[in-house]
């Protein structure tokens, strides 16, 4: 349980700050930043953040099930009644969305982002203004999923930090 406990803190933490992060500090000023914004994406992509986040969620939900499985007695409904248990499922619900909503928008739709900045390094003249109109919509897109997921993670971290003095 200390070794599982260890993992889910220790991941979820990476995964929540680095989530917090990009939401409301690093996003908008890439937003801000225009076209250099996209460069900054195709950095980020080269460190392979986008392989390495849906990785550390991962490891934050499958080590937060093993120990609800645990705490739970093998899921019996006993513990999904008391405030502590309702209070880790709704963090653990919330977590889940996040990780779908990180998975299904919010990946695709940046390394889209980093691969249309690369292509308007070389870009022609007249072919810029369809790219930059592209990379608005899609930073657009990535912003409300960013924030709807830091959001989530926000209940997360606050349902169970609070779920033993419920």
């Amino acid at each position: 349980m200390v070794a599982l406990r260890i993992i889910h803190i220790g991941s979820g933490v990476f995964w929540a700050g680095s989530l917090l992060f990009l939401a409301f500090f690093l996003a908008p000023a890439m937003g801000r930043a225009g076209p250099d914004g996209g460069r900054v994406m195709q950095e980020l992509q080269k460190a392979r953040l986008m392989h390495v986040m849906p990785v550390v969620a991962l490891l934050t939900i499958l080590s937060g099930a093993w120990m609800m499985w645990t705490l739970s007695g093998g899921l019996h409904a006993r513990f999904f009644r008391s405030g502590y248990g309702i209070s880790l499922t709704i963090g653990a619900a919330a977590s889940i969305l996040a990780f779908i909503i990180g998975l299904a928008v919010m990946r695709p739709t940046q390394l889209r982002i980093g691969e249309l900045a690369g292509r308007m390094a070389g870009a022609m003249d007249d072919e810029r203004p369809r790219l930059g109109a592209e990379m608005t919509r899609l930073r657009t897109r990535a912003a409300r999923a960013t924030l709807a997921t830091a959001w989530l993670l926000i209940v997360a971290i606050v349902t169970m930090a609070a779920a033993r003095y419920i």
